[in-house]
Parts: structure tokens; C-alpha cells; sequence
């Protein structure tokens, strides 16, 4: 027999010959096994893992970092107007770019990444549960940090990490490692790593809201989402506390069906599945 990866149907005769098809969030959880036995000591390694796992993040980071200056190029209009809406809500995100952030700066809106300093600043709460593109490390343990490089601290929610301005495309050449939240098997020891942030959504979740979720349909394997998201939706919906609302793309009706009933247990759950267009945004108005 062929050796294999020990991933489904990738062999080296399919990786040689370009025909192989990759699940990213399956070798990204190969990367973290290995990572995690190998690392410790090795040179080179920070506390992101081994030298390879590290270089994947400022990858993964790089490639969005592109795409998103692209797409700012040609901003939609609807974009802005969701923004603006913002001004009263909070904000909990898994998507590592920095796109509402700039969606926030361009309608005037403030913004802190911990619900304290927004409270106290009468900002809106932006929560990124996943980490961000331009948050690192304050202190680099792989390597001397660039003189060059200023990082402006998040506040006592999240120790040791600091937010880059500038061009970040720098700091993917210098080799820097932005603090991500990866879909791995081992996710719940990074997001251990980000303090109380993902507290927040239990609490929060508790009060009277309209919550719309544009984009995530919580997969049936992000075991540590639906324990800490899903009971939540499903108690404060059955008690009258919660509208939710889910804005998704679903081309056909088997994948509506199966996003449907991601949300089973939702009473009153509304969904639009053309995607975030103008028309997704007036379903998200009309309450």
C-alpha cells in the first residue's frame, strides 16, 4: 500500500501530481498534534508552537491581509450602513481580519475589545473570540522584537498581547506571529490563552436582546462554541429574551436544512440564506 497522510484520501501520489484536496481545518489540527508534542524546546519555537506552526499563522494572516485591501477597494454601501447600526450592540466575532474595525473607523464609531473599557469609554464592545490579525505578542519569546514594531496594549483582559499599527504586511516579513485562535482539536488551550474574554458571551447572553448571527452557523465539531453559544440561545429564546437571527449562505436545500437545524432548539429563529446583501440587512432591520 501507498503511504498516506493521516488525513482522509490525501496521498503522496495525490500531493505529487497536484490532485489532492486539503480540508484546512483537518491539517490544521495535524499541525497542532504535532506542535504540541514536539515544540517545547525546540529552536526557534514561541509560544505559538514549533517553527512550522508558527509560519502557518503569519501565513494564514498575510493571505487575509491582502484580500481584505482588495475588498476595501470596492466597499458596499450596505457595509457601512451595518456599521453605523452598531452603535448600541455588542459585537462578538470569530473571523481573525480587521474589517469591523475599520467599517467602525470609517462611520465614527468607537471601539474597545474588552466589555470594562468599552463600558467605561462608551465605545462598542468588539470581542474577538478568535483573536485578531494584528494583536501579538508584547514580548517575543522566539526571537528579539523589531525596533520598529509598536504594539499598543489591549488592557488587563488580555496579558502579554499588544495591537500593531501600520503596515502589518511588515511584520509578516519580519517573521512575527500574530495571536490566533486556530480550528484545531487543541482549541480550547488557545483560547485559554486569550484571559476571560469568551466569558463574556455566557454572561451576556443572560440579558434581553435581539441577536443576529451573520455567517456562522455554529459546525456540529466546534464542540467548545455550541457548549458555551447554543445553551444559551436555546434558554434565552425558549424564556422570550432572545430574537435570533441567522444571515447565511445556502445554495441549495439540503445545506439550508442542515443550518436549520444547527438552530433546532431556537423558538422563533428567523433565517435568510442568500447571503449579507442589502436585502439580508432590511430582514436583520425588520424586527
Amino acid at each position: 500500500m501507498p503511504a498516506s497522510y493521516p488525513l482522509a484520501g490525501i496521498s503522496h501520489a495525490a500531493v505529487d501530481a497536484g490532485a489532492a484536496r486539503v480540508n484546512l481545518e483537518e491539517f490544521l489540527s495535524l499541525v497542532a498534534a504535532t506542535s504540541m508534542m514536539e515544540w517545547r524546546g525546540q529552536p526557534g519555537a514561541n509560544e505559538h508552537g514549533d517553527p512550522f506552526n508558527a509560519c502557518l499563522r503569519s501565513w494564514l494572516r498575510e493571505a487575509i491581509e491582502r484580500q481584505q485591501r482588495l475588498a476595501l477597494r470596492d466597499l458596499p454601501e450596505h457595509y457601512l450602513r451595518f456599521a453605523a447600526g452598531l452603535r448600541d450592540a455588542v459585537v462578538l466575532t470569530f473571523n481573525w481580519n480587521t474589517l469591523v474595525e475599520r467599517l467602525l473607523g470609517r462611520v465614527g464609531i468607537p471601539f474597545a475589545f474588552d466589555l470594562d473599557t468599552a463600558l467605561r469609554r462608551g465605545a462598542v464592545p468588539l470581542i474577538k473570540l478568535h483573536g485578531s490579525t494584528d494583536w501579538f505578542s508584547l514580548e517575543q519569546r522566539g526571537g528579539p522584537r523589531p525596533p520598529w514594531l509598536e504594539l499598543a496594549p489591549l488592557g488587563p483582559a488580555f496579558a502579554g498581547i499588544g495591537r500593531a499599527g501600520g503596515d502589518l504586511l511588515r511584520c509578516y516579513e519580519a517573521m512575527l506571529t500574530p495571536w490566533l485562535v486556530v480550528p484545531s482539536y487543541d482549541k480550547i488551550f488557545q483560547v485559554l490563552s486569550l484571559g476571560q474574554v469568551w466569558q463574556l458571551p455566557w454572561d451576556w447572553l443572560d440579558e434581553r436582546l435581539d441577536v443576529q448571527i451573520i455567517g456562522y452557523s455554529i459546525r456540529p465539531d466546534d464542540y467548545h462554541s455550541r457548549a458555551r453559544l447554543y445553551p444559551r440561545l436555546v434558554r434565552g429564546a425558549r424564556r422570550g429574551r432572545l430574537r435570533v437571527a441567522v444571515v447565511d449562505r445556502a445554495p441549495d436545500a439540503w445545506t439550508r436544512e442542515e443550518i436549520i437545524g444547527r438552530f433546532a432548539g431556537v423558538q422563533g429563529c428567523r433565517f435568510w440564506f442568500d447571503g449579507f446583501s442589502p436585502q439580508a440587512l432590511e430582514f436583520l432591520e425588520d424586527r
